[in-house]
């Protein structure tokens, strides 16, 4: 008897693995767009980090998909701020990020540091929607933002959640380091 409850629960372990892995990422997108409100309502706790959707046919070039990522970056508007949050109950800035990017197929570093080294960096005048932009403060790059076209960009603000900001604000202007193109 103590035999066979071992196989079953076996058995039960593996096949609740094999149903939890998602091959497809066609599927998966139609699961996350489900999820994101056409609206414009906010997406639901836990559900984007926790999806699998990865398509690496994408180049980041292609204009389509810039705007799919600003349009979902936006339906995080209004989140709070929680170092080191993930997901829509509270998100930091490279939280944020590492999330809108991931809607699209890209799996970014963590941290805005690492964020940062993993772009191309580019000028200024180059910016595109979806382009990262980097802050430094004390020789350390501290926040991440992405730009969302009309000179302004999307970020985790820790006093406002996530916000849209105007790069001619005295905050971004003071500690603007670096922008930068995810290859």
């Amino acid at each position: 008897m103590k035999k066979h409850f071992i196989i079953l629960l076996f058995l039960m372990i593996l096949s609740g693995c094999s149903l939890s892995v998602r091959y497809s990422s066609e599927v998966n997108k139609k699961i996350i767009d489900k999820k994101v409100s056409k609206s414009g309502s906010k997406i639901n706790s836990n559900e984007v980090i926790n999806e699998t959707y990865y398509n690496y046919d994408y180049k980041f070039d292609n204009q389509t998909l810039q705007s799919q990522l600003v349009e979902y970056s936006k339906n995080w508007i209004g989140v709070p701020y929680r170092y080191g949050g993930i997901d829509t109950d509270g998100v930091d800035c490279s939280g944020f990020v590492k999330n809108v990017y991931h809607y699209i197929g890209y799996d970014l570093p963590r941290t805005a540091s690492q964020q940062y080294d993993f772009t191309k960096k580019i000028e200024r005048s180059q910016l595109k929607e979806g382009d990262l932009i980097f802050f430094r403060r004390r020789d350390k790059i501290f926040h991440v933002g992405i730009y969302i076209g009309e000179n302004k960009l999307i970020h985790a603000s820790t006093t406002k959640g996530v916000v849209i900001q105007d790069l001619s604000d005295n905050w971004v202007k003071s500690n603007l380091f670096a922008f930068g193109r995810i290859n």
